[in-house]
């Protein structure tokens, strides 16, 4: 997202236009979780609370690929004409966060490694170890594909790329990195 520029006028002087025209506005929208008929309603919403862009798809990988090899773009093909049509842009956020059960189930070794021993199980967010090179793959794969996708789309900003590390990792392909 490219940084906006305001301009400081001084107190006196009146606004050209509400700050919302001029500043981004964003919000998190997760279209994967509620039914697909409540999608205009949010977005009007969305519209009338001068909300600009919309942030989505950051943990929506197993709705993008529920099964290995097998991708579904159509329901965010869907969001983002709706949102498009609305006047609102878009940031798509990459999946890797929350890695699909087909994933973790088929390749536990993807699983982070808790300092007690214990391999992470599924569920939640961040519980796949970023030092594992076949996670590091499959979250390429899936970031490529949206890029290649919607990286040139009109209502699309620009991309979020995961940022919230945070969790530690005892697995042993950190253990060989340290």
């Amino acid at each position: 997202l490219a940084a906006a520029t305001l301009a400081i006028a001084p107190a006196s002087a009146a606004p050209e236009a509400p700050l919302y025209d001029k500043f981004p506005y964003g919000v998190a929208w997760y279209p994967e979780q509620v039914s697909e008929s409540e999608w205009t309603a949010d977005l009007d919403r969305m519209r009338s609370a001068h909300v600009t862009f919309v942030r989505m798809a950051e943990f929506a990988w197993s709705r993008i690929e529920p099964s290995e090899g097998r991708y579904d773009f159509g329901w965010l093909d869907r969001a983002i004409a709706l949102a498009e049509a609305r006047g609102l842009k878009v940031l798509l956020g990459t999946p890797t966060a929350a890695p699909p059960a087909w994933l973790t189930q088929r390749y536990p070794e993807v699983l982070l490694v808790e300092a007690d021993g214990r391999r992470a199980r599924h569920g939640g967010r961040r519980h796949a170890s970023v030092s594992s090179a076949l996670y590091r793959r499959r979250a390429a794969e899936i970031a490529a594909r949206i890029a290649g996708r919607y990286g040139r789309h009109p209502a699309v900003l620009g991309f979020q790329i995961d940022n919230e590390y945070g969790r530690e990792t005892f697995d042993p392909a950190m253990r060989a990195a340290f």
